[in-house]
């Protein structure tokens, strides 16, 4: 594997975990204070990204350095934090990058329906333990 390749995956691999995060480029960029011209051309692999931005990055996106450079797309994690600590973590096997629109739609709202079951189950939980 040659340098241009890694740095290839590594570019496509931020923006696949900001695209999970649902973070915008413009919350990505002002996060690092950057333009998003500029914060783009990290996602093209236009620009190198030294070891202190990686760091910068992989912090804003709530992941390990070692996951943001070891990022395998066909395992998707989308974590969803709320509360206090509690963390609830996604792992769909999936290529989602390659499906059409339509299917795309359809993993996003049955994501989006998980986080609001996960939601409900909290508040009622929460409700339990409060009439004790």
């Amino acid at each position: 594997m040659n340098e241009q390749e890694k740095e290839i995956r590594i570019g496509k691999k931020i923006r696949q975990l900001r695209e999970l995060k649902d973070y915008s480029q413009e919350y990505m960029a002002e996060k690092l204070g950057m333009s998003v011209p500029g914060y783009s051309r990290i996602e093209r692999n236009e620009v190198d990204v030294n070891i202190e931005k990686a760091y910068q990055i992989a912090s804003i996106l709530n992941v390990g350095i070692n996951d943001l450079l070891n990022f395998d797309e066909k395992y998707i994690f989308h974590n969803y934090n709320y509360g206090s600590d509690a963390e609830h973590a996604f792992v769909i096997n999936s290529h989602i990058q390659s499906q059409n629109k339509e299917d795309r739609k359809t993993i996003n709202d049955l994501i989006q329906f998980l986080k609001d079951q996960i939601k409900e189950k909290d508040i009622i939980i929460n409700n339990l333990l409060n009439k004790k």
